[in-house]
Order: structure tokens, then C-alpha cells, then sequence
């Protein structure tokens, strides 16, 4: 089932990215690369960890190989896990990351601060700050690239970002939950800004962490009211039996691997 599902998603990813990155040779619409280039554990930030230690976040870069495109869209994925467990190594992201490459995208799967104890519904917000501030981490990563070294030939009007499950949730609050009003109504203010804020601190502070798209594989956003008409677009594939992360509405059980 699981496979079905991200085959589904596959599908309309493609659909929707290449309806807004056009290309006559096909590129971006089906596979034009025999091969990809990946580049391991780059290092895009660093943040405190809810133990209060350093973590050090890392990345892996997926490009297609022999590429000569100067202005390439990004897709940045994010893994599931429950916010305690998972990798940027994780099957799905690796597959996603492999073929997009393939049929021309640069990716990113990037790495994020786990870990929140007990299991109970403030810490587990706290854990989707942590996971949010530190996904635009990674995207204001590529900005500061593009107006500096431009190493990774990234198309900054194109940025993507998407994951499946707590990587997915991690991607809708990020692009949804996006100011003051909006703040309060998900935790205490105080205690948000006392983490950094929701853009945070985690890398490449001062540069926008602005992107145009959402893909949500199995996530969820905690209020669907703030989606708004001007905000970015959404490709969106859950099952209806997920128990876990509900499809219509209801509380996500942490206690199983997202």
C-alpha cells in the first residue's frame, strides 16, 4: 500500500511541477538523465537540540549528472518519523531524490533536529518548530549559495519543498503557519520566540526562506483555516485508513513511526 501511495504521489508531483516549470524537451515531465550526482552530509546550520546540547545539521544533495542547466528548481524532502526517528537516507526520500534528479531537479533531503519528551501535545508542537526552523534553515541555504558562490545552480523562483508524514506535516507549517494571528492560536508566543521564532536560527540566518510549492505525503496541518486563497500551492495524497496521521481530521497518535 505504501508503495502505491508514493507511486500516486510520484505521479502528481509530476504533474503539478512540471506545469509550473515547462520545458519542450521534456525535461522536468518525464526521465531525460541516465544518472544522478549525489553529494553527502553538507552541512546547512546548526541549532540546540531539545536536550539543550548542539546538533549539526546535514544534508544530501541530489543533481543530474553531466547537467549544464544554470537555473535549476530545487525540491527540498523531508523524512517521517514521528519527530524521533528517520533520516535524509530514508527509502522514500532517497527514491524521490534519485528520480526527480533524473528528470532534471536538483533535491535536497535534508536532516532535522528529532527528539521530544514526554509525549504530550506541547512538546510535540515544540518538535515541529524545531523541524520548521530548521527546514528553512535548509532553504535559506540555497539562497545565500545563489547570491554567493551559486555552487548549486539553483533557480530560486523554483524552490519546492515536501515530505511524507512528520516531514510532510514539517512542510505544510512551515508555508501555512506563517504569522502572529496564527502563532498564538498553535502555542504561546512567548515560548515560540523564546526558540529562535518560527523562521529560527538554525543556518544562513537573513537570507528568505520564501518557496512556491507544497507536496504533502500523509501529513497533516493542525488548523486547515490557515490555508489562504494568496498562499503557495499544495499537491496533497493521504490515505483514507491511515490511523495514524488521520485523513479527515482527528489527533495524530505519536506513539507510531509517522
Amino acid at each position: 500500500m505504501k508503495q502505491i501511495l508514493l507511486s500516486t504521489l510520484f505521479l502528481s508531483i509530476c504533474n503539478l511541477l512540471s506545469a509550473q516549470t515547462p520545458c519542450d524537451d521534456g525535461r522536468y515531465s518525464s526521465t531525460v538523465f541516465s544518472d544522478f550526482t549525489k553529494i553527502s552530509n553538507i552541512t546547512y546550520g546548526s541549532n540546540t537540540s531539545w536536550t539543550g546540547g548542539s546538533t549539526t545539521l546535514k544534508m544530501d544533495f541530489y543533481e543530474p549528472e553531466g547537467d549544464t542547466e544554470t537555473e535549476r528548481p530545487l525540491l527540498v524532502w523531508v523524512h517521517g518519523g514521528s519527530f524521533i526517528g528517520g533520516s535524509k537516507t530514508d527509502p522514500d526520500m532517497v527514491e524521490f531524490s534519485e528520480r526527480f534528479s533524473k528528470m532534471g531537479y536538483a533535491c535536497a533531503s535534508i536532516d532535522y533536529r528529532l527528539g521530544f519528551f514526554p509525549f504530550d501535545s506541547a512538546n510535540a508542537v515544540k518538535a515541529v518548530v524545531r523541524a520548521v526552523q530548521d527546514l528553512r534553515g535548509a532553504v535559506r541555504y540555497f539562497y545565500k549559495d545563489k547570491q554567493t558562490v551559486n555552487q548549486y545552480k539553483i533557480d530560486t523562483n523554483k524552490i519546492f519543498i515536501g515530505g511524507s508524514s512528520a516531514g510532510a506535516i514539517t512542510a505544510l507549517h512551515m508555508a501555512y503557519l506563517d504569522d502572529a494571528c496564527k502563532i498564538s492560536d498553535y502555542l504561546n508566543e512567548s515560548t515560540i520566540s523564546s526558540m529562535g521564532g518560527l523562521e529560527g536560527t538554525s543556518g544562513s540566518t537573513g537570507y528568505s526562506s520564501d518557496i512556491q510549492c507544497v507536496v504533502n505525503g500523509c501529513g497533516a496541518l493542525a488548523r486547515y483555516s490557515w490555508i489562504e486563497i494568496d498562499d503557495v500551492p499544495l499537491c496533497s495524497i493521504h490515505g483514507t485508513a491511515d490511523d495514524v496521521v488521520k485523513y479527515n481530521r482527528g489527533v495524530v497518535d505519536p506513539g507510531t513511526p509517522l
